[in-house]
């Protein structure tokens, strides 16, 4: 009952273990859920593991609000988990393909 009061909302997207994601994927999740923040929304991210795909979803929100992807990687390792962000594809995703985007955003 306690997790039917709290979990009003939730955004599910299936994204293969070890993997990076489609940008064209991930945009939408970022838009929820800095949305959600700036609303000043409670929110949990979760994945089986909770090292690879949360820690690049972490990252990946820290660089939508302006983080370099080497920093929010750093900054994910050293405040969550040193495991996080665990696969060259989820490396990739972050320093080359999100950036790509953000920066697109910005011009």
């Amino acid at each position: 009952e306690w997790l039917q009061e709290e979990l009003r909302e939730w955004y599910w997207i299936p994204w293969p273990d070890m993997q990076g994601l489609d940008v064209n994927a991930l945009l939408p999740l970022l838009r929820w859920t800095a949305d959600q923040v700036h609303h000043g929304k409670r929110l949990e991210v979760a994945c089986f593991g909770g090292h690879g795909r949360t820690g690049t979803f972490a990252a990946s929100l820290m660089m939508a609000f302006g983080w370099k992807a080497k920093d929010a990687i750093k900054e994910v390792r050293n405040k969550y988990c040193n495991s996080a962000i665990e696969s060259a594809a989820q490396e990739k995703l972050l320093e080359e393909e999100l950036p790509k985007w953000l920066n697109k955003k910005k011009s």
